[in-house]
């Protein structure tokens, strides 16, 4: 049997409301597609490496309209700009191997050391102290002085406290700039300290309870 339509309705006007609800439910699931595109967006930038911690975020927006629905979206975008700065690096790189017979007179010991000096592109010079079966030592100062003279501190690179007994090992290291020069060097720039180790006119000199006026010593070069 056929069944009978209200006298309002026709087979045509059935199938138009049917094209309208199928085009706005089309129109619905094309936004939320756009949505679901706009979060996943926002997601990976968020994820990339360094997320909102990075200096330098920009924010860029972007509108898209929804198809066919007379309605926008806006969507956030973050990228990030990251700005590296070089590491300084060694210009100049100097050296003292330390003993007890570079002294005047000469200190029998089994005390030795290593001293190492760079100076950085940034205007710094690192430094690093090693010894080796030293006893009670307490102090190191770099000197002004040829190989054989004594000569005024120029900086002291270690001031205590005294390590007791026999000590192997790292005694200090760091870093200083020329505010840190002492005596005939105080206020001078640091080409004035390497141009006297480019002299041979300067050494390392570590103190001891025993020796304190030096146990072991070596040349800068």
């Amino acid at each position: 049997m056929t069944q009978k339509l209200p006298p309002y309705i026709t087979p045509s006007s059935r199938n138009s409301h049917r094209g309208r609800r199928r085009t706005r439910l089309r129109n619905i699931a094309g936004g939320l597609a756009l949505i679901l595109v706009a979060a996943g967006v926002i997601a990976w930038a968020l994820l990339l490496p360094g997320g909102d911690r990075t200096a330098g975020l920009s924010t860029t927006s972007t509108t898209t309209a929804l198809a066919h629905s007379g309605t926008s979206t806006t969507s956030t975008v973050r990228t990030t700009t990251t700005t590296t700065v070089p590491a300084p690096q060694v210009v100049h790189a100097y050296k003292a191997e330390l003993s007890g017979q570079n002294l005047t007179p000469p200190v029998s010991t089994p005390a030795t050391g290593t001293f190492t000096l760079d100076v950085m592109s940034d205007g710094s010079v690192h430094y690093a102290l090693r010894v080796s079966l030293i006893t009670d030592v307490f102090v190191a100062r770099l000197r002004g002085g040829m190989a054989g003279a004594a000569g005024p501190v120029l900086l002291t690179v270690y001031g205590g406290p005294t390590k007791p007994g026999l000590f192997t090992g790292k005694l200090t290291q760091a870093a200083f700039t020329a505010a840190k020069l002492e005596g005939p060097l105080k206020g001078k720039p640091i080409s004035d300290l390497e141009a006297l180790i480019q002299a041979g006119s300067v050494y390392l000199n570590v103190g001891t309870k025993a020796h304190p006026k030096g146990e072991i010593r070596g040349q800068l070069e």
